[in-house]
């Protein structure tokens, strides 16, 4: 679902508008420079409604501009701002990302400026979001039998320490699964029936516990068992007009790329390549993920033969994110 026109000029009005909309709000004071006072230069700041302030220059009229500095995208462009204050909407601003943040006065033929830097912290919810699927990757378990791994792919010895929880389509549908949460970083398997080999629907050799891509994210959201063909739908995040690549660039730490009947990956940071005019013209998502024989950290790019702009991985967002619940929707 991308947003309206409708959608976007309501956006627009709350970024340009003010709770004030008197024109002598805040006293003007007569200096050349349109000084910020708010928010706080190097400032942290949750996602929210962010208001912005600066000292008035007599008889000026004020351009916003605001930058995506962790992707380098412009968000808003020289927007005309009829008074010295103004306030951000969120649905502009994402987790774990930072925003420069541009006020420009003329007065005449005179044009001066002003610019903070601002950076959204994640949300707790989303950090624990991270830690879950982290917990997994860094899970220390020790076989006291041999296992087959994915597909006899891999063989786990026996007397041997791992990390990472092993790929399996079976038995992988809540954060308790036994016997891979455990309370010790380090731990012997010792139930015999974990070394009884399944097979998948797909006549794979299995191990008869783990996670497959979208049984390990369901239990970093923790919500009940999706699949790969369930989360999110066909949703989508972005505006009228984005380009794949921008679409990518909005996503935050705790976000979901899915590829319908394919695989699936929780973003864990992303990082952006520039060109020589700082123009963006590729990222790199680093991921943490389910993959053959274990799950892993991983990294998906927009560059090289098989990449995310060539490929049906889609963009989800989580909207609503608490420490036990994630909905799915959009920004």
């Amino acid at each position: 679902m991308k947003y309206t026109k409708k959608y976007i000029a309501i956006a627009v009005a709350v970024v340009i508008c003010a709770a004030l909309v008197t024109f002598n709000a805040p006293a003007l004071a007569a200096q050349a420079t349109p000084t910020i006072t708010s928010p706080s230069n190097g400032g942290m700041y949750t996602r929210g409604n962010i208001s912005v302030t600066w000292n008035g220059v007599a008889n000026a009229y004020y351009r916003l501009t605001i930058k995506d500095t962790t992707v380098n995208m412009t968000v808003i462009s020289n927007a005309l701002i009829p008074m010295n204050y103004c306030s951000i909407s969120p649905i502009l601003l994402y987790e774990g990302h930072e925003y420069k943040i541009t006020i420009t006065a003329t007065v005449g033929t005179t044009v001066t400026s002003s610019s903070c830097t601002i950076f959204i912290v994640r949300s707790s919810a989303r950090t624990t979001v991270l830690d879950r699927g982290k917990a997994m990757i860094n899970n220390f378990w020790t076989p006291t039998q041999n296992l087959t791994g994915w597909a006899s792919e891999k063989m786990f010895y026996a007397n041997t320490t791992y990390s990472g929880i092993a790929y399996s389509q079976e038995n992988q549908s809540t954060i308790a699964s036994v016997p891979w949460i455990h309370t010790s970083t380090n731990f012997s398997v010792t139930n015999a029936n974990f070394y009884n080999n399944t097979t998948s629907g797909g006549g794979s050799t299995q191990p008869r516990y783990g996670n497959d891509c979208s049984g390990y994210a369901s239990i970093c959201y923790n919500i009940s068992r999706e699949t790969t063909s369930t989360f999110g739908g066909t949703a989508d995040i972005g505006y009228s007009g984005d380009t794949k690549l921008q679409m990518l660039a909005r996503l935050s730490p705790g976000d979901l790329l899915n590829s319908p009947s394919n695989h699936c990956v929780v973003v864990d940071s992303i990082a952006a390549v520039n060109d020589a005019n700082g123009n963006l013209i590729s990222l790199t998502i680093n991921t943490i993920e389910q993959t053959p024989t274990f799950c892993r950290a991983g990294a998906k790019s927009t560059v090289g033969t098989s990449n995310l702009l060539n490929s049906n991985y889609v963009p989800i967002v989580g909207k609503s994110v608490a420490a036990q619940d994630y909905s799915w929707a959009w920004k």
